[in-house]
């Protein structure tokens, strides 16, 4: 279906602004009607972190789609 289909990649290894783009690009791929499982397929995610995405934009917004501080304190 994706002629480009990504390689599996690690989230955490981009910067805070790559993730944000990639989240975005997620949404405007579900508002023109692609599935979760697609997206899933073409960025190398796997689904449930697509359904987070778009969970976190419904919830929140764009603001949503930001990296969260990690507020954990390690003693």
């Amino acid at each position: 279906m994706y002629p480009c289909v990504m390689d599996k990649m690690d989230f955490r290894k981009l910067s805070s602004e790559q993730r944000y783009c990639f989240r975005l690009r997620t949404i405007n791929l579900i508002k023109s009607g692609k599935k979760q499982k697609d997206i899933a397929t073409l960025f190398g995610v796997r689904t449930n972190t697509v359904g987070d995405w778009v969970k976190a934009y419904k919830t929140e917004g764009l603001k949503g789609l930001k990296d969260k501080m990690n507020t954990r304190i390690f003693t």
